[in-house]
């Protein structure tokens, strides 16, 4: 019997050596078709739906294997679909035939080299021309599902290189604390195009993942661009009433500094000196999530991420405040009662996360990493655990005190195998290993907890490197 490994492997090399529909190719065939279904359904997790529509072709016995849950479950309920004109159009067509079984939509913003001589004028006709395909997609969608419902919609970035390959932006040759331009530029894109389409369309959808599943490392929207979207139209209002779930990654806003460069084939004409400072404190900068959620009346789950960004021409960390986004957050006049809420990377003041926790009062809270830039945990922790605290599941990990420019502690709890991180601080001569997490569910979530806060001494190990590295590329720089 073949490896998993190895009958994938004969598989992608014959494929590339000839046609899977010529038959003169029995060896690799017999290979296949000798793998139990379990390997066969690995094997087309792993293929995109032209290479399994192909397999399938093959011979009859080889399409009865690819065609079992796996493939039911995913190509026909769930569809990825790039944010092209050609992809939106090839997509509607095949929805007229699905006959309401799409459950799952992914739409992939694709990030390509940058062409030299693109005017804006252009980029802005594409954009127009994509909103138009997809907001025909989105109501033939809509006559096909019970009451005009999608059950979730996943907005993604993939960079696209010249020789037509793909490569998640976390694998993109920049520094692991740097979102590179073509990957926020196309993520501002996507965020433009899918809402204004789904306001202008009769779909409605029960949940919205923006930039935040497991493989969109380094893609964030920059926080002063959800409003680049109008949040106040009613028709966006009305397409959001259903929405349960809420997943939404966020970054710093992007000072890009290249933005009075003058662009091939137009002249230089000299602009006004750059006010990092006021960009900085634009209000804009923090009210577009808090607007955002405003709109989600329904909502039961949220997930917010938070990633910072490098940038050389000015001091981001010490002129640019991120906590202003959970305080406009928590200041909102009615705040939806929670089943889960997942808070990471955010910056935050004791008073603003504690009240915002009470009001939002999830069963099922995780705060990771969290960074304070006023007051301690302590208040927060004795909540989180007591009779009004979470109910179900609490995970608090790499909680940390850092206010002003001082160097930051961190929230210790007790020791426990499977711990990420090693981390011990000295105690009476001796280095007393602590966690830098407390899991806990049920009734266990109201036992009494121990903690301490400390400057932690991470010791040297792989367990540690994996988990700094970590960190970098899922919160950015100065993680």
């Amino acid at each position: 019997m073949l490896s998993y490994l190895e009958a994938r492997d004969k598989y992608v090399t014959a494929g590339r050596e000839r046609s899977i529909f010529n038959h003169a190719m029995p060896t690799a065939r017999s290979a296949i078709l000798d793998c139990s279904d379990y390997i066969i359904e690995r094997i087309v997790a792993y293929l995109a739906l032209e290479d399994v529509c192909r397999l399938r072709l093959a011979c009859k016995a080889l399409s009865a294997k690819a065609s079992q849950g796996y493939f039911r479950q995913h190509f026909r309920r769930s569809q990825d679909v790039d944010l092209t004109s050609e992809a939106l159009q090839a997509f509607t067509k095949r929805i007229e035939a699905r006959c309401g079984q799409l459950r799952n939509l992914n739409l992939i913003g694709i990030a390509p080299k940058p062409r030299p001589g693109d005017e804006r004028g252009q980029a802005r006709a594409r954009r127009q021309n994509h909103i138009s395909y997809l907001t025909q997609a989105f109501d033939t969608i809509a006559e096909r599902q019970e009451n005009h419902r999608l059950e979730s919609l996943t907005l993604r970035v993939v960079i696209v290189h010249i020789d037509g390959a793909r490569q998640l932006p976390a694998f993109n040759k920049c520094t692991r604390w740097y979102i590179c331009r073509r990957v926020w530029v196309s993520a501002v894109d996507t965020w433009q195009v899918a809402l204004q389409a789904l306001a202008a369309s009769k779909l409605r959808i029960e949940k919205l993942t923006v930039f935040n599943d497991g493989s969109m490392e380094l893609c964030s929207l920059p926080c002063n661009m959800l409003i680049t979207v109008d949040l106040e139209d009613s028709r966006l209002v009305e397409s959001l009433a259903t929405l349960k779930s809420l997943s939404l990654s966020v970054c710093d806003r992007i000072f890009d500094p290249n933005r009075d460069i003058v662009e091939p084939g137009q002249k230089y004409e000299p602009s006004s000196p750059r006010d990092f400072e006021a960009e900085a404190e634009d209000e804009t900068n923090f009210t577009g999530v808090a607007k955002f959620i405003k709109l989600c009346s329904k909502l039961e789950e949220l997930h917010f991420h938070y990633c910072r960004v490098f940038n050389p021409a000015f001091n981001v960390h010490t002129g640019f405040h991120p906590a202003g986004i959970l305080q406009r957050m928590a200041e909102l006049e009615s705040l939806p009662k929670l089943t889960k809420c997942t808070m990471r990377g955010i910056f935050a003041t004791e008073t603003d996360l504690l009240a915002f926790i009470k009001r939002t009062d999830a069963s099922d809270l995780t705060l990771e990493h969290i960074i304070l830039v006023k007051g301690t945990f302590r208040a927060i922790i004795d909540h989180c655990v007591g009779d009004h605290g979470p109910r179900q599941a609490l995970l608090l990990d790499s909680l940390h005190e850092r206010e002003g420019n001082e160097p930051g502690t961190m929230v210790l709890f007790p020791w426990y195998k499977g711990r990420r991180a090693e981390v011990a601080i000295p105690m009476d001569g001796i280095d007393v290993a602590k966690a830098e997490s407390l899991k806990r569910r049920g009734d266990d979530i109201k036992q009494p907890v121990s903690f301490l806060v400390a400057h932690p001494w991470f010791i040297a190990s792989p367990t540690n490197m994996i988990y700094k590295a970590r960190d970098r590329l899922e919160y950015g720089a100065n993680s």
